[in-house]
C-alpha cells in the first residue's frame, strides 16, 4: 500500500465516481493543463516581480524619518547612544532599527533605498507561502499574500512591519509543519526559532502574537508528543536566552519612560481599525490622514466616507461575509490547523487590547503585522479547490476577493489621496522662505524637517538670530508671544501639532490666509 502525502486536505484512499477521478487529477499535480510544481514557480516569480513596484521615492513622513535617523548614523558606537537614549518608539524597534543602520550602511538613505530594506523580508515571505502552497496544493497562495494592500503599504515604510510579516510567515510555517504528517525538525525548528527572534527583536510589540505563536506550537508537540533532538533543544534555548536579553532591554527602556505617542484614546474603534486595515479596506476608503484626523467621534469618522467608498468597502465586506459563511457552513474551525489559527489571531487582539487599555497606548492593525500571515491562510484554506457542487463557487469567490484586495493595494500605492505626507516639498518651502531670508513657524515633525535640509530653533531668537525656521508643537498663546513674527506658518495635522488651536487661532486672528498645501501641509501666509 501507497502512504499518502500529508497535504491537510486530500484524502486517501480516493473517493470512487467522477469525486475519485478528479482526486486523482489533483493528486498528479496538475491545474488547467499546467503541472501544480510549474504553476507554484510562475505565481512565486510573478509575486517577488511585484515587489520592487511596491516602493516608492515619495516623501518620507514621521515615523519614517526616525527610522531614517538611525540609517544615517555613523558608526556601531552612535547607533547605540541613540537607541538607549531615545525615547521614542524606535528605541523598542531594536531589529527593526538595525536593519535600517545596516540598509543605509550598503545601498543609502535616498527614500526608495530606505524602504528597499523591507523587499528581502517581502521575499521570506512569499517564499513561506511558495512552500505552504506546494504543501496543501494551492499554488496561487502567493499572489493571495502578494494582493493584500496592508502588504503593499507596509513594503513601502520604512519601517520594521514587513519583518514582522516575515517572522509571522516563518512562525506559521513552523505551526503547519507540526500539525500533521511527520514534522521534519530541519524545517519546524529554525522556521520557529528564527521567526520568534525576527518578531520580538523587530519590537516590543511583537512579543503579543510571539506568544500566540509559542502557545499554540507547544500545545501541538504536546498533543502529538514530539520530542526535540538534542540540538533543536540545545537551539531554543539559545532562542530563549536571547529572548531573556530582550526582555530585561524593554523593561529596561519601559522604566526609562520610552513609548510611543498616545494621541487617541483606547477603545472599540482601535479593533475596528485593525480590521479595516488587515482586511485590506484602506485602499478603498479615504486616505489616513482624514480617517486620523477623524477619529475623535464616530459621526466625523463616519463622514469621511463617500459614496464610493461606501461601495467599494461594502463589496469587500460581502466578499468577507461569504468566506466567513464558508467556514461556518463547513465547519472548517474543526481543522486543528486552522481551529489553532483563529485561535492566534483572537488570542493576539484579546492580549494587546488589554494591555494597550491597561496603559492607555492606542494600537493599530501595524502593531500586530506578524498576524496578516495566518489571517491569509486561514482564507485561503477556505477558498482552496473543492470537489462537489462548492467548487465553482469557492472559485469564483476566490477571484473575486482577490481582484478587489489588488485594485485596493494599487489605490493605496498610486493614487494621489492616499499620497504619504509631503515633508518634502514642506521643507522645500520653508528653506525658500527662510533663505529670502525669512522668518517660518513651523509646526510639523522636527526629524523629517531635517532630513530635508532645514534646520529649526526653538527658543525665542535663538541668541539673537532674526531669520530661521522655529519649531512649535501644541504651543500656548503666551508661548506664540515670545517668538518673532512669522513670514509664514506651515502647519501639518492640527490634531498633533496644534492640539489647543492655537495656532489657527494666531494665524486667524493676525491676517494670514492659506497659500499653498502639500498633503498633509498647509502654509499660511500674511
Amino acid at each position: 500500500m501507497v502512504a499518502p502525502e500529508h497535504d491537510g486536505s486530500l484524502v486517501w484512499p480516493p473517493p470512487a465516481g467522477d469525486q475519485g477521478r478528479q482526486h486523482a487529477w489533483m493528486l498528479r499535480g496538475r491545474a488547467l493543463g499546467v503541472p501544480q510544481g510549474v504553476l507554484g514557480l510562475l505565481v512565486l516569480g510573478f509575486s517577488l516581480l511585484l515587489l520592487p513596484l511596491m516602493v516608492s521615492s515619495q516623501s518620507l513622513w514621521i515615523d519614517e524619518a526616525y527610522s531614517a535617523l538611525y540609517a544615517r548614523t555613523s558608526g556601531m558606537g552612535e547607533f547605540w547612544n541613540r537607541l538607549s537614549g531615545g525615547i521614542g518608539s524606535e528605541s523598542q524597534m531594536p531589529l527593526g532599527m538595525m536593519a535600517a543602520w545596516i540598509g543605509g550602511r550598503l545601498t543609502g538613505t535616498s527614500e526608495w533605498f530606505l524602504r528597499a530594506v523591507n523587499l528581502p523580508w517581502g521575499a521570506v515571505s512569499l517564499g513561506c507561502f511558495y512552500v505552504l502552497g506546494r504543501r496543501f496544493r494551492m499554488p496561487w497562495l502567493p499572489l493571495l499574500l502578494v494582493v493584500q494592500p496592508f502588504f503593499w503599504f507596509y513594503m513601502n515604510e520604512a519601517r520594521p512591519y514587513v519583518l514582522q510579516i516575515a517572522a509571522g510567515s516563518l512562525m506559521l510555517l513552523a505551526i503547519v509543519e507540526l500539525s500533521g504528517g511527520s514534522p521534519a525538525e530541519r524545517t519546524w525548528v529554525p522556521a520557529l526559532a528564527t521567526g520568534g527572534v525576527l518578531l520580538c527583536g523587530s519590537s516590543l510589540l511583537g512579543f503579543f502574537p510571539f506568544v500566540s505563536f509559542a502557545i499554540a506550537a507547544a500545545f501541538l508537540m504536546i498533543f502529538r508528543k514530539i520530542k526535540p533532538s538534542g540540538i533543536s533543544l540545545a537551539l531554543f534555548a539559545a532562542m530563549g536566552i536571547l529572548l531573556v536579553l530582550l526582555g530585561g532591554y524593554y523593561l529596561w527602556t519601559l522604566l526609562h519612560g520610552v513609548g510611543g505617542a498616545k494621541l487617541w484614546k483606547v477603545g472599540w474603534g482601535n479593533i475596528a481599525m485593525t480590521f479595516y486595515d488587515l482586511g485590506g479596506f484602506a485602499g478603498l476608503g479615504p486616505d489616513r490622514r482624514m480617517l486620523r484626523g477623524s477619529s475623535w467621534s464616530f459621526g466625523g469618522l463616519m463622514g469621511t466616507f463617500g459614496l464610493f467608498s461606501e461601495c467599494g468597502i461594502a463589496l469587500l465586506a460581502l466578499f468577507y461575509a461569504l468566506t466567513i459563511g464558508l467556514i461556518v457552513r463547513e465547519r472548517i474551525l474543526r481543522e486543528r490547523l486552522i481551529g489553532l489559527s483563529v485561535a492566534i489571531l483572537v488570542g493576539t487582539l484579546v492580549m494587546i487590547f488589554t494591555a494597550s487599555k491597561a496603559v492607555a497606548f492606542p494600537f493599530w492593525g501595524r502593531h500586530i503585522a506578524a498576524l496578516l500571515p495566518v489571517l491569509v491562510f486561514v482564507v485561503g484554506w477556505t477558498l482552496r479547490p473543492a470537489f462537489g457542487g462548492a467548487r465553482f463557487f469557492k472559485r469564483t469567490l476566490l477571484v473575486l476577493l482577490m481582484t478587489a484586495l489588488a485594485f485596493s493595494s494599487l489605490r493605496l500605492r498610486f493614487s494621489e489621496c492616499h499620497r504619504k505626507d509631503d515633508y518634502r516639498n514642506a521643507a522645500a518651502e520653508a528653506l525658500r522662505i527662510v533663505n529670502a531670508p525669512g522668518i517660518v513657524w513651523w509646526a510639523a515633525d522636527p526629524a523629517a524637517a531635517l532630513y530635508y535640509g532645514l534646520n529649526l530653533r526653538e527658543n525665542g531668537f535663538s541668541g539673537g538670530a532674526r531669520y530661521g525656521a522655529w519649531h512649535l508643537a501644541n504651543p500656548s498663546a503666551q508661548d506664540l508671544l515670545k517668538l518673532p513674527v512669522p513670514d509664514a506658518v506651515i502647519l501639518s495635522k492640527p490634531e498633533i501639532y496644534d492640539h489647543g488651536g492655537e495656532i489657527l487661532r494666531w494665524v486667524a486672528g493676525n491676517g494670514y490666509r492659506p497659500a499653498r498645501s502639500f498633503p498633509a501641509f498647509m502654509v499660511y501666509v500674511r
